[in-house]
Formats: structure tokens, sequence, C-alpha cells
């Protein structure tokens, strides 16, 4: 039953957060027109959860975790429905209003990684944990398109209000959990700089005795380097300014996505604790920049109709490539990490993922205004991409050492 409320709660929350997260790309392009306006509120985004979620580890590790999940979804609810209530969205005013959810998330999402092994029992993990996913991967494929779709009929303001009851609803949920928080030796949080080191050395001491973990953490920081500025900035901007579709499309893309996300988590759900999926992970990183490949320059030597039947269909599998990268990578972290560092090691995670993202941002919106369409860039890039992935994993002991890892 733990398991069960668990996924009502981080279901119900996510609809609303991930309905907001797809309109206000939307609503800045339409608003300014800039793909660096864009860029640059990504990378507000970014460096909220990257400059906080040390200090998220920390709190989830060292409070009730239950208590922090309960708290941020009552205070996000409160805001995103005053912001939605009392003052004029105006895009600056947006920006401020997510960087203050974001803020909030940060801890939420802390607690919530944190908190997931100790509700769920050691022997289902891997399959609690594909189907924590699959459940996610489902909200992701039906809130794209009835986003775009409120926007349309309802405006901003709505989607907004409807964020903060799914807050207030997960909030009533997580009261219900029954968890029993560790023993922590001492609450007293110090944010001075040599305290929030000396709370991340036995992270740190962790790592250096798995090489595997560390060098996925590195590689991840490549990917994320690459794939984040794409998903975040130029898909919609592709989408809107490139192919001259309408902010529905946006929605139907993404939907399509999570179709495939939806079906992989599936998947692994049934068939992750029968084969390695670790083994296959260079070929299903190279399959999903190949896809990228044809989304981003199919348009230019097929018919528009024939490009956009393979794109919808693209999408999809890419979602289950997508699937068989991640459930491993995650299924194998929860079980490798010890419970009462994981707080902190999720976050350190978090933040080494997107330390350089920031600056893939800028980069791609400063491109993006100076010359319109970058695809070929992008393609370009990719393929480099194919060959640090077939490096790294066969190459090299990190990589080596992840894909052979008992499953």
């Amino acid at each position: 039953m733990n398991f069960i409320l668990y996924l009502i709660s981080m279901g119900t929350s996510t609809i609303g957060s991930h309905m907001q997260t797809v309109i206000i790309p939307i609503y800045i392009l339409n608003v300014t027109g800039s793909g660096l306006a864009m860029s640059k509120a990504a990378t507000y985004f970014t460096l909220i959860r990257l400059l906080l979620t040390p200090l998220g580890g920390i709190v989830a590790d060292k409070f009730n975790r239950k208590q922090i999940m309960i708290l941020t979804d009552l205070i996000n609810a409160m805001l995103v429905g005053g912001f939605a209530l009392f003052i004029n969205l105006t895009p600056n005013a947006i920006i401020l209003m997510q960087c203050i959810v974001l803020t909030m998330s940060t801890f939420f999402d802390s607690a919530c990684s944190a908190i997931f092994s100790e509700i769920t029992s050691e022997d289902n993990l891997e399959k609690e944990n594909s189907i924590f996913r699959s459940m996610q991967d489902f909200i992701m494929l039906f809130t794209p398109i009835l986003a775009v779709t409120l926007y349309g009929f309802v405006g901003l303001k709505f989607i907004f209000l409807l964020n903060s009851i799914t807050y207030l609803m997960s909030a009533g949920v997580e009261f219900c959990l029954k968890y029993k928080p560790a023993n922590t030796h001492n609450k007293k949080i110090t944010l001075s700089p040599k305290a929030m080191w000396d709370s991340y050395v036995p992270v740190t001491e962790f790592l250096r005795s798995k090489s595997d973990i560390f060098g996925l953490m590195s590689f991840g920081v490549l990917l994320n380097l690459f794939f984040v500025p794409i998903f975040s900035v130029f898909i919609p901007y592709f989408i809107l300014n490139v192919l001259n579709l309408s902010n529905q499309y946006v929605g139907y893309f993404q939907s399509l996505m999570g179709l495939g996300f939806l079906l992989g988590s599936l998947l692994m759900v049934k068939y992750i604790k029968r084969y390695n999926f670790r083994r296959g992970i260079a070929f299903f990183i190279t399959a999903e920049i190949v896809i990228f490949t044809f989304f981003f320059g199919g348009n230019r030597i097929l018919p528009f109709n024939i490009y956009l039947t393979i794109t919808c269909l693209l999408a999809s599998i890419f979602g289950i490539f997508n699937s068989a990268v991640n459930a491993p990578l995650s299924s194998h972290l929860h079980t490798t990490v010890d419970t009462e560092i994981k707080g902190r090691f999720f976050s350190i995670l978090q933040v080494s993922m997107q330390g350089f993202t920031p600056i893939g941002l800028m980069i791609m919106g400063l491109a993006i205004d100076k010359y319109n369409d970058i695809s070929v860039g992008i393609v370009a890039v990719g393929l480099m991409y194919i060959l640090a992935v077939f490096y790294y994993f066969h190459m090299t002991k990190p990589g080596k050492l992840y894909i052979t890892a008992e499953a």
C-alpha cells in the first residue's frame, strides 16, 4: 500500500508540474520570438537546481524525508496559486515564479529519491522502480497535449491554478505514507563551505571506491550537455520556427515521445531482471542520436507529409531506447548506493549531470538567434557522440565495469 500511495502522490504532482513545464517555454517564445530568451530562462532554471541540489541532498539525509515532501508541495501550491490569482503574468514574473518553484522542487526531489528504497521492498526494488518510471512515462504521454490544448482554450492562469491543486492533492496523499525516518546524528546544518564539503566526504569516498559509478557520472555530463539543450530549446524552436507548425505540434511530439517512454518502461517491468540491458547501452544511445539526425534533417530530403509520418513513429521509438538506457542505470544506482548517503549521492549526481548544461543552453540560444536553423551542427556533434559512446563503454575500464556488472 505504501508504494501505491507513493505512486499516487508522485503522479498527481507530476501532472500539474509537467503541464507547466511544457507551456512556459512555448509562452516565452510566443511573446519574445527569441531563442536566446528561451535559453536564458532554461539557464536560470538549471542554475537553481545546480546551486541548491547539494544542500537538498544534505537536508534529505538529515531530516524527515516525508515531511520535506509535504512541506515543499504545500509551499508550491500556495505560490503557484497566488501568482495565478494576484500577479500580472509577464515573462519575467513567470520566470521568477518558476525559479521559486524549482527551489522547492529541488528539496522535494532529493527527499523523493532518497525515500524510494525505504518504502519499497529490496526484493522488488528493480520491478517497482520500473513501475514508477512507467507511471511517469504514462503521464508524459498525455500531459503535453492536454497542456497545449488548455493553453489554447483557457489560457495560462488556468494551467497554473490546476498545478496548484495537484500540489495540494499530492501533499494530502503524502500525509498517509507510513514512513519511519532513519536516525540522524545531528540535524543542525551549517552552510559554511567547509561544513558543506564535510557533509559530502562520505559520498566522495564512496565514488573513489566505485570507479564505474564515477565514470557514469562523468559521461552523464557530456550527454546532458548534448541532449538537454536540444529538448529544452531547439526542439520547440525547430517545430515552431523552422517547420512553421503550431503550438499543438510541440505537444504532439512530446506526447509521442511519452508513448515511447511508457512502452519502454513497461518492457523494463517485464524484462529488466531477465536481460542485462546495460550491455546494449552504447547501441541504444547511438539509436537515439540517429533518430535526432533524421528529425533535424529528414525535412530537407522527403516530402513533408512523409517526413512527419516517419517522425511520429521515430519519436515513440526514441522513448523506448531512452527507457532501455535509463531504467537499468537508475536501478543500478539504487541497489549500489548506501541508504544513509542516498540523498547526498543523488544530489551530487544531479549537480554533476547538470553542471555544464547552462553553457550548452546559452550556446544554443545564441546560435539559434544568429543562424536560425542549426540542425546540421547538431547532427555533426551527434555523430561525434556516437564515437565517444562506443569508446567509453567498450574501451575504458569504468565503462566495462558498468556493462558487465551483475543484473
